[in-house]
């Protein structure tokens, strides 16, 4: 009967602390959120994270010791769209929290190594919920969702004695009205905000790309022409009246009059 007794007790005993095992589970903070990309064709992204000793702390970690998490390091070998990012982290006996994630955006228009163009965006994590984020951020779904939104545009210019034709990548933060700004994407979160949470970063492309110069191009029924004359060179000038024109190579190979459209060269141009 004893035997049976303690045989119950024990039975109640683990039950009890199962209980309190699986309740303490269901209440544990999520550590990470997750990140994801809406991006055009050909682009890709690389992300750095930051940590810095979390709020009240005293303790220091070396730059050595605390080098940032970096993912698709070698993006044009092996590239992940979606990726997991702690929130904390301890090192040296130091707890730490992170700061930004800086993310560096590629957009590849050509098949050489050196054919894309990069810009940036950030997500912040901050203390405390602040008024100046607000037309930052875009509100969390039911899915728990939110967007770093932005506007990219190739912005074209030549580059050395074939004048290559060059694309630079320029991207705009969109905020949380729709309204177009001059920063890049960004997003700014509290630490409650982001844990167990997904933000995702979509790119649209504007309607049109623009010379990286003002001035140099001139638009013209059938496309951009780029200008010389201005400095007796044969290369990309800033376009006199009237104006006089120059060829340039595409990254193809191709050497054209017009941007996009090339229209080849004639000999009598």
């Amino acid at each position: 009967m004893f035997n049976a007794s303690l045989h119950r007790l024990i039975s109640v005993f683990l039950l009890i602390a199962g209980a309190g095992l699986m309740s303490g589970c269901s209440f544990m903070e999520p550590n990470t959120f997750n990140f994801i990309v809406d991006m055009p064709p050909g682009f890709k992204y690389k992300a750095v994270v930051n940590y810095i000793p979390a709020p009240g702390e005293t303790c220091t970690v070396a730059r050595k010791d605390n080098k940032a998490t970096v993912y698709n390091y070698r993006w044009w070998e092996e590239y992940a769209p979606s990726i997991e990012i702690k929130l904390k982290r301890t090192i040296n006996d130091c707890p730490l929290i992170m700061r930004s994630v800086q993310l560096k955006m590629y957009s590849v228009y050509g098949k050489e190594s050196g054919d894309f163009g990069v810009d940036k965006a950030f997500v912040f994590l901050r203390d405390e919920k602040n008024d100046g984020y607000t037309l930052w951020n875009k509100p969390f779904d039911a899915a728990g969702v939110t967007l770093v939104e932005g506007q990219c545009q190739s912005l074209f210019r030549t580059s050395g004695k074939p004048r290559i034709l060059r694309k630079l990548l320029s991207c705009k933060n969109i905020n949380a009205q729709g309204v177009l700004e001059n920063q890049v994407p960004t997003g700014a979160y509290t630490f409650e905000q982001l844990a167990g949470k997904t933000v995702k970063l979509k790119l649209t492309w504007a309607a049109q790309d623009r010379p990286y110069f003002k001035g140099f191009w001139l638009k013209t029924p059938e496309g951009w022409r780029p200008c010389t004359g201005r400095w007796d060179t044969p290369n990309e000038e800033l376009c006199t009246t009237p104006p006089k024109f120059t060829d340039f190579v595409m990254v193809d190979g191709r050497r054209c009059t017009v941007y996009p459209d090339c229209t080849p060269r004639k000999e009598s141009d």
